[in-house]
């Protein structure tokens, strides 16, 4: 993962991942996904582009 791994109890809904590029984004996604975390892309957060994964819920 990008910055540091996350473990699921971790994160919250609403929480912010910042991704270093794409590629990273989808790693980091599929990692999440393993561990019953679901996010969603973003591509711009207080006004800034760039390339963040939010988290929406788990299952």
């Amino acid at each position: 993962m990008s910055q540091e791994k996350k473990k699921r109890s971790d994160l919250k809904v609403g929480d912010t991942i910042k991704c270093h590029d794409p590629d990273d984004m989808i790693d980091t996604m599929n990692e999440l996904v393993k561990s019953g975390v679901e996010t969603d892309f973003l591509y711009k957060k207080d006004g800034k582009e760039g390339f963040w994964l939010v988290v929406t819920g788990y299952y």
